[in-house]
């Protein structure tokens, strides 16, 4: 419940449906780009559409979901018009990735290698990891087989680049929100993965590790999305993931959505905890549990920097989400989000927008109040602070940039998709900007003005797909923000905004 001058907040039920999952194993393939020259003879007559039709809605029914959208390679036998395929037909099939090739889904956060930034590793909402090692030219998947398919959170250690965390459970907070089962951690780069535990977190926020002592990590578990549970709040592990320590706990209903560590003093932590819970009929975006907090001895113990009853500059009240980062060339700056509103309008914004971001430039003890911005913070309200310029601050989730510390931003135009979740700024050079989104990877040189686009990363989510009766028939699926897309069941589809196969 967020902040109100007069009665309860009220909630409006969002309009998502909770898009079909993958579950398959994703390769990324140039293939998919060959000319529409490639295309297959027509199906016998016999394996008619009306057959296939119905081989894909059994096969549907006993619980064939992904994204991207796949289809079956081998026809279905012979069968008369209205027969049922058989279980032994469809465990005689082979899946095949049939797109789309040129619209990718939703980024959530970014691993990369500061020594040699053409090497890093992309993480989705619900379609696992992938690696690259020369700027995003070949990706491959690396996260496929693990207990789940979604990612709230990725970081690779700077001193040792074998080693990469994965917190589980994307952080946004929709009806379509898919959850994990934990951290993982990889100690070869991503070759092969063990589960550390906080399985019942369900959804992680983010995860700081400590630049010098690879065994020290910090995880900021969210918690249910759906209701209360113990296991969420701020972790911490002193021996590699082996066991864990709750060291910032508030209730059933909070937990924590972000940490960062001072650069220059790992001692001084900084978390945000979040209490926050989602109903069929709504969603409560907030409450007296969420706070800001530090540590000055690695967080054995906190003080509280806002929240109800707590004067420093940031706004008093019931609080929402907290976004954090801290300068790195002059650790003393800080930089924070935070969520405060009157009334949701919609499920992520308000008849009238409160606090927004805030600058401090004693490590928290006083704060400045920049500016309102920060738009549709219950998504993925996230500032950076430019690592070598404390006056140009990115702002998600509507891709962003001030030059004056937050007092004004702008939004330039761009090619690029509009819901943005993470950016990274190279701290050797500040032209290069990477930018994740809905859609897919965006890479830049100009300090985000014109980009790169990787927009083939098979992790689509499907809404809902369907097949028409002509022969050869065609699929057609609805995508999460990314329109609606159509292709033949074999071949290449030639059709403008069409879903592109793998051959």
């Amino acid at each position: 419940m967020l902040d109100t001058p007069a009665g309860p907040t009220e909630f409006q039920v969002a309009s998502d449906a909770i898009p079909i999952q993958s579950r398959i194993p994703m390769t990324r393939q140039l293939s998919s780009l060959l000319p529409c020259r490639f295309r297959h003879p027509a199906r016998p007559r016999a394996a008619h559409s009306a057959g296939i039709a119905a081989g894909l809605r059994a096969s549907f029914r006993n619980g064939l979901r992904a994204a991207p959208l796949i289809a079956l390679l081998a026809p279905l036998a012979p069968t008369p018009a209205h027969a049922q395929a058989t279980t032994a037909q469809l465990d005689a099939l082979r899946p095949r990735n049939i797109g789309p090739a040129v619209m990718s889904g939703r980024i959530v956060d970014l691993a990369v290698a500061e020594a040699d930034p053409i090497k890093f590793y992309v993480a989705s909402s619900t379609g696992g990891v992938f690696k690259t090692s020369d700027n995003g030219i070949t990706l491959t998947a690396v996260f496929e087989h693990e207990g789940t398919h979604s990612v709230g959170a990725i970081a690779l250690h700077q001193r040792d680049t074998s080693i990469v965390w994965v917190g589980t459970g994307e952080r946004a907070n929709r009806q379509s929100s898919s959850w994990g089962d934990g951290v993982y951690k990889s100690t070869d780069g991503g070759a092969t993965w063990t589960n550390m535990g906080l399985r019942d977190s369900k959804h992680i926020g983010r995860i700081a590790l400590h630049p010098d002592d690879t065994e020290l990590v910090y995880v900021a578990a969210m918690g249910h999305l759906w209701g209360p549970n113990e296991e969420r709040g701020l972790y911490r592990s002193r021996d590699g993931g082996t066991t864990w320590q709750p060291i910032l706990q508030v209730d059933e209903h909070t937990g924590a959505v972000d940490v960062a560590l001072d650069p220059s003093n790992p001692n001084i932590v900084y978390a945000a905890t979040y209490q926050r819970e989602r109903r069929a009929w709504g969603f409560h975006g907030g409450g007296p549990g969420s706070a800001l907090y530090r540590s000055t001895d690695g967080g054995d113990s906190w003080e509280r920097l806002a929240g109800p009853g707590v004067t420093r500059g940031l706004p008093e009240g019931v609080l929402g989400r907290i976004g954090i980062s801290i300068y790195r060339s002059d650790p003393r700056i800080v930089y924070v989000s935070v969520e405060q509103g009157y009334r949701y309008n919609a499920s992520t914004a308000y008849t009238e927008r409160r606090a927004g971001i805030y600058r401090s430039d004693d490590r928290g003890e006083s704060w400045e109040l920049m500016s309102d911005w920060n738009p549709r913070p219950m998504y993925a309200s996230q500032p950076l602070v430019d690592p070598s310029d404390d006056q140009r601050v990115y702002m998600m989730n509507s891709y962003s940039f001030s030059d004056d510390g937050g007092r004004t931003f702008t939004s330039p135009p761009q090619s690029l998709h509009g819901d943005d979740r993470m950016v990274w700024v190279n701290p050797a050079d500040s032209r290069h900007v990477m930018k994740a989104d809905d859609g897919g990877l965006g890479i830049s040189y100009d300090r985000g003005l014109n980009w790169l686009y990787i927009s083939d990363l098979p992790v689509s989510q499907y809404y809902r797909v369907s097949v028409d009766m002509a022969r050869p028939y065609n699929v057609y699926g609805g995508l999460q923000d990314n329109g609606t897309r159509k292709t033949v069941s074999h071949g290449v589809a030639c059709e403008r905004r069409s879903i592109v196969n793998s051959m």
